[in-house]
Parts: structure tokens; C-alpha cells; sequence
């Protein structure tokens, strides 16, 4: 059984970890990934009690999937 292990996240940099992994997949079908937190203040920065390892495979699928059912030009 997995032990889980739940900590505050911050879950842009999560994503940003994410997006960054995907990118190369993301560019063979012409996709441009962007990651734009600029407009946020720290104080609008969403963290979570997570487990890491786990959201990140969340986001990881989300983006995979995204990129993988996307058209092609």
C-alpha cells in the first residue's frame, strides 16, 4: 500500500514543472505550451495540501492528453 505523503504546494510551480516536461512532446505537433503566472501577485498564488508526486502526474496527464487529441495544423 502507498504511503502518501501531503504538504502544502504551491501548485504553479507544480504546473510549471509539469509544462516544462511536456514541452518537447508539445513541440513535435507544433503546440506552444505557455506558462504565464506574471499577472498574479504572490498573495493570488493557489496552494493546496497535496502530495507531490501525485498532482504532478495529474498535471502530467492532463497535458499529455491535451497535447496528444490537439489537430494538427
Amino acid at each position: 500500500q502507498g504511503h502518501f505523503v501531503f504538504a502544502p504546494l504551491r501548485v504553479d510551480e507544480i504546473l510549471l514543472q509539469s509544462s516544462s516536461r511536456m514541452n518537447a512532446r508539445a513541440r513535435e505537433k507544433r503546440i506552444n505550451l505557455r506558462f504565464n503566472m506574471s499577472e498574479f501577485k504572490d498573495s493570488e498564488v493557489l496552494v493546496i495540501n497535496g502530495e507531490k508526486d501525485l498532482l504532478s502526474c495529474l498535471f502530467d496527464n492532463l497535458l499529455d492528453n491535451a497535447i496528444k487529441y490537439s489537430p494538427t495544423d
